[in-house]
């Protein structure tokens, strides 16, 4: 292959390479709400209006009916997301809630 081939060569591995990144769908955007459950990371908040330790949950069902049982797991241990309680009420340790993102936070209410 002489070097004007190689140039040829080049420019069309280039033009297939950006023809393949706009074919790439975009990113999916974070999601909005999450099912989430409480945990102690540490020491477990005291007051209500307070930022909680939470654990992202999987909702999982044999089907989705009216009256079906759901089951719930957790993700992996390592993954934390911090929610900031809206309610008036400390959240037991270990309830679920669904947190939704507003700007940069995540947030739920608990009574």
């Amino acid at each position: 292959m002489t070097t004007r081939d190689r140039a040829g060569y080049d420019r069309d591995a280039e033009a297939a390479g950006e023809i393949d990144r706009a074919d790439a769908p975009a990113a999916a955007p974070p999601p909005s709400a999450v099912v989430v459950q409480t945990f102690a990371e540490s020491t477990y908040p005291t007051a209500a209006a307070s930022f909680f330790a939470c654990r992202p949950v999987a909702v999982a069902s044999a089907g989705a009916a009216e009256g079906a049982a759901a089951s719930f797991s957790t993700f992996a241990s390592d993954y934390v997301i911090y929610a900031l309680n809206l309610g008036s009420e400390v959240p037991p340790i270990g309830s679920r809630h669904v947190a939704s993102r507003v700007g940069a936070y995540w947030v739920f209410r608990y009574r």
